[in-house]
Formats: structure tokens, C-alpha cells, sequence
């Protein structure tokens, strides 16, 4: 990225930093730890559309009014909530320091945490103009998506008269796996996820959709939520 373009970003904040490094080199989503005089932040490079974002950030504000703990959104001088150079969009958040829990230690701190955020989702409301996003109502499709990809794999490994052991094991073990799918496609259909579906629509929820330990961290015994890019509306379950 030019350094024009980031020098444009901290403008739009009013910072200037003492030290900045990159800590997250993903192409997409760039993340840098910034050390200036007022503190410490770190800023994030967003890969979606500006409606999409405007969603992701209605939803963190939302969890956190209903005691989810996020790092706090910093606004820029103009008071938007991201700033946007070019085709670029960026966010930037207090930094905020603990340790990452683990499953061994720490389940049930984790899957309390997750029932807290599905409870704080309830009421969600996406204001313009945001874009709303959701699964709710689409797992026979995707269900049926996945049936006909292994389908797929499957008759491409039969035509190759694999001698390849991987190959070998993948068709003496991918029958199971379609099993489990058409079960869960029977399962599906037999109304009690459409009325599932329907009442959360009706109450609203929110899932993040990577709630694992890597997004999470512990300061002073609460659990605070990383990385909220993937946000979604769908059932508690997913």
C-alpha cells in the first residue's frame, strides 16, 4: 500500500504516530499497532463494501450497548466511524491487552461468553445504509451445495483409477459424509428449522461466525471480541 494512502488515514484521525508496525500481513485486511502521543491503536484495513461495513459497525455498536466488550471504535475528526481514502476503507480501535484463553481452561468462561453475545444480538435492527446480511433460512441450500461438491470430487477420484493412497482413502470414506449430509437435509425439511428461522427473524440475533479463542481475550476475568468482520444474522447454532 502507498505510504501516501496511510499518511492519509492517520490524517483523518489527527495522528502522529511515534511508531507504527504492521502485525497482521493479511493482503486484504492489513492490520498495524500505531504508538503516538495520545496512546495506542491499532488500524485495520477492511475488505468489503462500505454498506457491508456500515453493518459490521452497526452490529458492534449494538452488541457492546447490550454488554458485549469490543475495542472501542475510534471516530475520525470528522466524526465518522471509518475512514475511507480512495476505494479503501479503514477502522481504527483502542488497543486493548490480555490473554488468549484456552478450551482446557477456560470452556465455560468461552461458551458462557458466546451465549451472552447470541443474547445481546436480540433486537438488532440495520440502519440505512447498511447492508444487511444473513443466513438465516439458507442451510438446505448450502447443505445441498456441499452434497454435490463431494458428489463432484468424488466421480473425478472413481475416473482416475486412483492407485494414490489419499485418493484411495477419500473414496472408501466420502459415502459416510454424504450420509451425514442427506440426514441433515431430511432433518432440515421437516419444519422445525423454518420455525426456528421464522422466530429468530422475529427477535433477531447475531452470530460471529469465528467465536473461537484466537478472537478472544481475557482482561481482568471478561471476555473481550476480536475481529467482528464476518457478523452475520442466522441461529445461535451456526
Amino acid at each position: 500500500m502507498p505510504s501516501g494512502e496511510l499518511q492519509a488515514v492517520l490524517a483523518a484521525y489527527g495522528i502522529r504516530p511515534r511508531a507504527m508496525n504492521l502485525v497482521t500481513d493479511n493482503p486484504k485486511k492489513p492490520v498495524w499497532r500505531i504508538l503516538h502521543g495520545q496512546g495506542e491503536n491499532f488500524l485495520k484495513r477492511m475488505h468489503m463494501t462500505p454498506g457491508r461495513l456500515e453493518f459490521v459497525l452497526a452490529a458492534n455498536q449494538h452488541l457492546n450497548e447490550n454488554g458485549v466488550l469490543t475495542p472501542p471504535v475510534v471516530r475520525t475528526l470528522a466524526g465518522e466511524s471509518y475512514a475511507r481514502v480512495e476505494d479503501s476503507l479503514y477502522v481504527l480501535t483502542q488497543a486493548v491487552h490480555g490473554t488468549e484463553p484456552t478450551y482446557e481452561q477456560h470452556l465455560e468462561l468461552i461458551t458462557r461468553s458466546l451465549a451472552r453475545f447470541h443474547a445481546a444480538g436480540r433486537g438488532f435492527a440495520a440502519p440505512d445504509p447498511a447492508e444487511e446480511h444473513s443466513h438465516l433460512g439458507v442451510w438446505p441450500e448450502h447443505m445441498q451445495k456441499k452434497l454435490a461438491e463431494l458428489e463432484h470430487f468424488a466421480a473425478r477420484a472413481r475416473e482416475t483409477q486412483p492407485q494414490d493412497p489419499f485418493l484411495r482413502t477419500f473414496l472408501a470414506e466420502v459415502g459416510w459424509f454424504q450420509n451425514q449430509i442427506r440426514d441433515c437435509l431430511t432433518r432440515l425439511q421437516d419444519g422445525r428449522y423454518d420455525r426456528w428461522v421464522a422466530a429468530v427473524r422475529a427477535d433477531g440475533c447475531l452470530c460471529h461466525q469465528d467465536y473461537a479463542a484466537s478472537n478472544l481475550r481475557l482482561v481482568d476475568g471478561q471476555v473481550v471480541v476480536y475481529d467482528l468482520d464476518s457478523v452475520t444474522r442466522d441461529l445461535p447454532a451456526r
